[in-house]
């Protein structure tokens, strides 16, 4: 059996000293499954790097209707952190990271009768050069279709990197 097809939809370099990057089109009925890579992006300072959806008219949602469950490692620890969120007004996407590379997917972004579950993998590495692994996985907890995902760092500026938003066709 072979997989499914990647399909670019659309990537986008980021400029510095952007505040937040934006995905406010490109989610449509067309695929089931998209995946976004998120490529050598780097914040101006050691932060928590948060996400948060659109619906509709591609207004980032900012109510309490995130849930979901974030797993970290550091190179510098042989503990692991761990963080939850239900009813968050946002979605906690890596901590304390100065460059970071993921992998996230969501499911049926257009469809209007299920809440949307996203998951996510990825790496990073802090200002002090400690390497860190995350693990997350999320949903928001409503029905409306999804129009778009939101990135910021909680302090400083995004300074580099691309995005690219895929449709993932079936083989």
């Amino acid at each position: 059996a072979s997989g499914g097809v990647w399909n670019v939809i659309s990537s986008t370099a980021i400029s510095s000293g952007t505040s937040s990057l934006n995905i406010t089109s490109g989610f449509t009925a067309t695929y089931e499954h998209y995946v976004i890579q998120l490529t050598n992006l780097t914040t101006s300072t050691n932060s928590t790097v948060n996400m948060r959806i659109a619906h509709g008219s591609a207004s980032f949602q900012t109510g309490s209707n995130y849930r979901g469950h974030i797993s970290e490692a550091r190179s510098n620890s042989s503990t692991y952190s761990t963080t939850f969120h239900n009813g968050s007004n946002l979605i906690e996407f890596m901590y304390n990271s100065v460059h970071l590379s993921a992998t996230v997917h969501i499911s049926n972004p257009a469809d209007t009768s299920l809440p949307k579950h996203m998951y996510w993998d990825g790496s990073g590495e802090n200002g002090s050069g400690d390497m860190g692994a995350v693990k997350g996985w999320s949903f928001y907890d409503a029905t409306d279709a999804v129009t778009g995902i939101q990135w910021w760092p909680t302090s400083g500026t995004l300074d580099d990197g691309r995005i690219t938003l895929y449709g993932i066709a079936h083989a």
